[in-house]
């Protein structure tokens, strides 16, 4: 129970005389105003003219508000308490679908910046990203409630194919932190669902500039039955890059499927592969931009500096319905991912990173609603 209102005063209130056809019950004015040891929030307008004796002629205002709320992954945007915002499929078709960084570019407080589509990048709430100017942090990420940060606190950004979005909602700050620590707050991720018996899809996409080859494909296939449904989706793309040493390119699928048993029981499947290569150029002085633009650094063009990457991901939901009035969801999921990263982007900062990561993980929770009473 929330009340709303400005308060300006609190404590113990004398009355001078009864204050009576006022409303009837507990919560009426007439009670409340008779109760000298009152401890509710009343908003006096000149505290200055205010003593121990409050006038009966008084005009005082309560408001009371009931508001539901289940974990933020069910709140409706009006009911949240923090600054939220979502991007629709259209939304991100209009600006560009190759990429979610025009969509979020587009959100106050929100900052995304990438080596070309499918390249490095990096993506900031509220300038959480001050001290480590690369990559996905303090921003936890989810995708059909699927956890994809890792437990280090890095979100794997790559996993989201921005033409399988369905909708992106973003909860700025630390207040939308959900399970683990997220300084910057969360986005949660929606992937499209298949609603006709069957539906497919295809397009290819082919684009040159004064320096760089762009070529992408991406197809999409499903059904649904009357109480099962899935979705298969793939993506190949391959850019030259507008510099040397700038070329990228990735190859995705994603699988996604529904379940339910019965009106009470249900499960979610969500499977994604990934894998992407991304070359680094390395920083060029005013000097060799004045004299051609495209070049990169010597270094990185002879160390070969890049990130190669590949992701597994694999999870099941089970959302189960105990009561009218108490329900669980639980998940299961799995993270694999290798990297391959040869840094040298010039002298003084060279290197390889070879990294492996395997996570298991697992969430419960049980969420009670109680039917709204005003008492």
């Amino acid at each position: 129970m929330v009340f709303s209102g400005t308060a300006l005063a609190q404590g113990p209130l004398i009355l001078e005389g009864e204050v009576s056809n006022i409303d009837e019950g507990a919560f009426s004015m007439a009670s409340i105003l008779n109760n000298k040891e009152s401890n509710y929030y009343f908003p006096i307008k000149n505290l200055a003219e205010t003593s121990d004796t409050l006038k009966r002629e008084l005009v005082i205002p309560l408001s009371i508000a009931v508001i539901q709320e289940r974990g933020f992954m069910q709140n409706p945007l009006g009911s949240s308490v923090y600054p939220v915002s979502e991007i629709g499929a259209a939304e991100l078709e209009s600006t560009n679908n190759f990429s979610v960084q025009d969509a979020l570019n587009q959100i106050p407080g929100v900052k995304m910046d990438s080596r070309g589509y499918n390249g490095s990048r990096r993506l900031s709430l509220r300038g959480t990203i001050a001290r480590s100017p690369f990559g996905v942090r303090n921003v936890r990420m989810k995708v059909n409630g699927f956890p994809i940060t890792s437990s280090d606190g890095s979100s794997a950004l790559e996993l989201i194919e921005p033409a399988d979005i369905q909708s992106m909602t973003i909860y700025k700050g630390p207040s939308g932190s959900y399970e683990m620590t997220g300084t910057g707050g969360v986005i949660s991720t929606k992937l499209k669902s298949v609603y006709k018996p069957l539906a497919a899809s295809a397009e290819l996409t082919f684009g040159a500039g004064i320096a760089e080859l762009l070529m992408r494909t991406h197809f999409s296939a499903g059904f649904a039955l009357k109480k099962f449904s899935a979705r298969i989706s793939g993506v190949y793309s391959n850019n030259d890059g507008y510099r040397t040493q700038e070329a990228n390119d990735k190859k995705q699928l994603t699988f996604t499927a529904d379940y339910e048993v019965n009106n009470r029981l249900k499960y979610d499947i969500l499977g994604m592969l990934y894998e992407g290569y991304w070359e680094l150029p390395g920083h060029i002085t005013l000097d060799d931009v004045e004299e051609d633009p495209t070049s990169a650094n010597p270094n990185s063009v002879g160390y070969n500096a890049h990130v190669a990457r590949k992701r597994a991901y694999i999870g099941v939901h089970q959302r189960a319905d105990i009561s009218e009035k108490l329900w669980n969801d639980t998940w299961i999921f799995g993270h694999f991912s290798d990297k391959l990263n040869p840094y040298g982007t010039f002298p003084g900062f060279q290197g390889l990173k070879d990294e492996t990561s395997r996570e298991l993980g697992g969430r419960t929770e049980f969420a009670f609603m109680p039917r709204p009473s005003l008492i």
